[in-house]
């Protein structure tokens, strides 16, 4: 998601260009085919047929340029001498000065630094999913909140106590009419049986839990359709943000000035106080002062409370 709106830019200034995407989930794939009409192909290219697949796009035709948007810049000149033939490779170039999003365009496009960092929303747009291909027909048009409780498994630091979504969604339904759908990725079975337990004796015909249930274009089309989205830094929030669902999200171990949602109104909470102190990047991979399973600073920062979104969001 980081990665898109630096490619809208690069389609709007090549606009005879064909642009290509290889990526390693079928669930990525079919999200980029059907909501990002700026890239015309998207290739597959598995773990277990790596070398298989990248031959297969060496196959389809030449490539003039290799774009390797990773942090390990070296593997870009290795895969493509190797798998791609490209005229001209550009690699990724770390700049923990510059949000991931305004990074990538960057990388590209070094005449751009100084704009992207005085204000990256002048130079990108936010809202790079194609909004009206995730609208969906719904018979009961009901009005709902999603929540996010999980960060899969990696950098499990990042989450918020399951406790405190918990809190969260009961006052949601205390205080409001909203649905609530709870998202979740198909790694998250056993959090997803925790939130089972937690919500048996809430109302369950306002509760529905969809962890590992949905593919990525179905969980787009959920956000894209909500009143509010929830989460910790998750790639559900940046889901959420590209789609242009309005979103609030908590950060301890990621820094939300390198990886917040890239959404000029999004609202961003830092876990305080967070003794990683996460100034810019994402080191350290592992939080160093637990409190149990969370961070200790995801356990200290007061609950989100739900008021209602024409007046506030507060902490």
């Amino acid at each position: 998601m980081h990665t898109l709106p630096f490619v809208k830019l690069l389609a709007q200034r090549e606009p005879e260009a064909s642009i290509e995407y290889i990526v390693g989930s079928g669930h990525l794939q079919e999200l980029l085919e059907n909501t990002v009409p700026y890239i015309n192909k998207v290739w597959l290219a598995g773990k277990k047929s790596l070398a298989q697949d990248l031959q297969r796009v060496r196959a389809a035709g030449k490539v003039d340029e290799f774009i390797f948007l990773h942090s390990a810049w070296w593997k870009s000149w290795w895969l493509n001498l190797r798998f791609i033939g490209a005229s001209k490779v550009v690699g990724y170039k770390r700049d923990d000065s510059l949000s991931a999003v305004a990074n990538y365009a960057s990388s590209y496009f070094p005449e751009l630094r100084d704009q992207l960092i005085e204000d990256a929303h002048q130079v990108l747009e936010s809202k790079v999913l194609d909004t009206l291909s995730l609208r969906a027909e719904r018979s009961n048009p009901e009005k709902y909140i999603c929540i996010v409780p999980g960060v899969g498994h990696l950098r499990p630091h990042r989450a918020y106590p399951l406790k405190k979504w918990m809190d969260l969604i009961e006052q949601i339904l205390n205080e409001s009419d909203y649905q609530i759908k709870i998202l979740g990725g198909p790694d998250e079975i056993e959090l997803s049986k925790l939130i089972e337990q937690c919500i048996i004796n809430l109302d369950q015909s306002r509760i529905e839990n969809l962890i590992g249930k949905t593919s990525l274009l179905e969980l787009a089309r959920l956000v894209k359709a909500a009143e509010h989205l929830y989460s910790a830094d998750t790639g559900i929030l940046h889901i959420a943000a590209a789609a242009g669902c309005p979103t609030t999200s908590i950060f301890s171990i990621t820094s939300p000035r390198r990886f917040a949602p890239f959404d000029s109104g999004a609202r961003v909470i830092q876990a305080e106080p967070c003794l990683c102190n996460p100034a810019s990047s994402n080191r350290p991979k592992a939080c160093e002062h637990l409190d149990g399973d969370y961070a200790s600073c995801m356990k200290a920062t007061h609950s989100l409370t739900f008021t209602t979104f024409q007046d506030n969001i507060v902490v």
